[in-house]
């Protein structure tokens, strides 16, 4: 979606991390809503989550968004800033988008 484009690839892997219901309410939130908007009630809400999500839950909700934004075989660079505005909410260093999306898996070492 940073890309300016939903592949079938990415809502595909949306559905395997999330229910179905949860699916169906996150595509009936960004259902004609303006960008800012949106962008507004994710910063809100990614801030309530950094209340309380502990460390682990974090980097497992970047790694699900990392693993949707890569799953078309793109990683646009506005997926990758999105990514890293996530990461500034939620309190975690950017590089571990980087680390995940290039499939280095010693961060946590």
């Amino acid at each position: 979606l940073a890309d300016g484009h939903v592949d079938e690839s990415e809502l595909h892997a949306l559905g395997e991390i999330v229910s179905a219901e949860v699916f169906k309410s996150s595509m009936d939130f960004i259902k004609d809503k303006p960008e800012e908007e949106i962008r507004n009630e994710v910063i809100a809400g990614g801030e309530t989550l950094n209340i309380h999500l502990s460390v682990m839950q974090k980097l497992n909700l970047i790694r699900d968004l990392s693993i949707i934004a890569s799953a078309d075989g793109e990683i646009h660079q506005g997926e990758v800033h999105v990514l890293y505005n996530v990461c500034h909410v939620l309190k975690i260093q950017p590089e571990f988008v980087d680390q995940v999306l290039h499939g280095n898996r010693n961060t946590l070492d």
